[in-house]
């Protein structure tokens, strides 16, 4: 099985539970974890399981707005966004 995981994390916490989760899966097949910058634009065909992951900024999916905020916070994550 393979396996690809995508994720956007701003202050590590998502990544972290990415690759908690890639862990679990090791012993399935191949796993792959991208961040939401460098994701393929098109799925691979030999893909079986895709797995995608953000945080929540004010209880919603993050946005342009909220990555900004949280970068003047002090994130160094990803500048695109799951949403888009």
């Amino acid at each position: 099985m393979r396996t690809l995981i995508v994720v956007e994390s701003q202050f590590g916490n998502t990544k972290r539970i990415a690759h908690a989760i890639a862990s679990g899966l090791e012993g399935s097949g191949r796993v792959d974890v991208v961040g939401v910058d460098d994701a393929p634009g098109e799925l691979p065909e030999d893909l079986d399981l895709l797995v995608v992951g953000g945080p929540t900024h004010t209880f919603s999916m993050s946005h342009e707005q909220t990555r900004e905020q949280a970068h003047t916070d002090g994130a160094t994550g990803s500048t695109t966004g799951i949403r888009e």
